[in-house]
């Protein structure tokens, strides 16, 4: 199994917890900013993974039109993202939690990763950063479900404890 199989597998696993994690929170906490905020986490990871199968479906028979498209769509991707939690919050009148900043922060470091490894593999065709690019991305990716993860088992530790 290659090193991009592995990704997909462990992004699809991702993509299932992410979602059981936002079930979990949306049942506890109904709409916060961090529910907003993994909510679109969750479907962005899901758009981007249908994605980049297609593009590899695609890959096969159009390989230079892939190797445009695939880093500047993900960066397309990963702004409307921060856009779509920005408009969000501003709508909903919600001001942005500690969880909110991080996947903000997440997807805008993964955008930037993404625009450094177009030029780094595109433009000046080298392979500079092709290990901070394999590694940055699933490591960002992954970043937001194991701090979700974290910050329910708290609250269900803490609502315990609370009840004692």
């Amino acid at each position: 199994m290659s090193w991009q199989e592995l990704a997909y597998k462990i992004d699809d696993a991702e993509t299932l917890i992410s979602f059981t994690l936002l079930c979990i929170s949306f049942f506890l906490y109904r709409v916060t900013s961090t529910n907003i905020s993994l909510a679109i986490w969750v479907l962005a990871n899901f758009v981007m993974e249908r994605l980049a199968e297609v593009m590899l479906d695609v890959a096969k028979t159009d390989t230079e039109l892939i190797r445009q498209l695939w880093y500047l769509s993900f960066v397309i991707i990963d702004t409307i993202c921060v856009w779509s939690i920005y408009l969000s919050h501003r709508k909903l009148r919600i001001s942005f939690d500690k969880f909110s900043v991080f996947i903000c922060f997440s997807f805008t470091t993964m955008a930037v990763i993404q625009l450094v490894r177009y030029t780094d593999r595109i433009i000046f065709e080298t392979e500079y950063f092709a290990v901070i690019y394999k590694y940055g991305i699933l490591s960002l990716s992954m970043a937001p479900m194991v701090l979700m993860a974290l910050m329910l088992s708290f609250s269900i530790i803490n609502f315990r404890h609370a009840q004692e």
